[in-house]
């Protein structure tokens, strides 16, 4: 047994849970800017995260989203990836791999898995609220808002958050 092997069997869990369209899934993902790195969770519900795949992480989809132009097909890869979600199953989604990296929150992801999976009542789980802070962001893309609709709503508080941190500046 190499030590790749050595470490897999360490960390591989026994028991591991086949899931299906309908489950919810939890995405921890690595989100480089610049020199700056973060862990991003990512919780949603059928979404296939290119697990299976030669390029997880960068890859998102469903096999119910037919209205994405992107395809790929997680398979199980040994020592990478053993039975994936959606596994051998045609994923339609996005390819993130050529896409320029924003210095802000990209909500156009989100809304666009929202607004082209075909079951809403499915699309958020009950941690949906607590991940965003606020209800009002689930309100807001179930309404049909656009990306530019929802900022304009967070303007008054970032300007009060502006104003009360200035004092604790040290460079204004």
């Amino acid at each position: 047994m190499n030590v790749i092997q050595q470490l897999e069997k360490e960390q591989q869990k026994e028991k591991v849970p086949a899931l299906r369209a309908g489950d919810t899934v939890k995405v921890h993902a690595k989100v480089v800017e610049g020199t700056r790195e973060r862990i991003q969770v990512f919780e949603g519900t059928v979404i296939s995260v290119g697990r299976g795949t030669p390029m997880p992480f960068q890859v998102l989809g469903n096999p119910e989203l037919k209205g994405m132009a992107f395809q790929f097909m997680p398979v199980s890869i040994r020592g990478v990836s053993t039975h994936p979600p959606d596994e051998n199953k045609v994923c339609f989604g996005i390819d993130l791999r050529s896409v320029a990296v924003q210095r802000k929150l990209d909500l156009s992801y989100l809304l666009e898995f929202y607004k082209v999976y075909p079951h809403k009542e499915k699309f958020f789980i009950g941690s949906f609220d607590r991940l965003a802070g606020t209800s009002v962001l689930k309100q807001q893309i179930q309404a049909g808002l656009t990306e530019d609709q929802i900022r304009a709503t967070w303007q008054p508080e970032l300007d009060e958050y502006k104003t009360m941190s200035k004092k604790y500046l040290l460079y204004p």
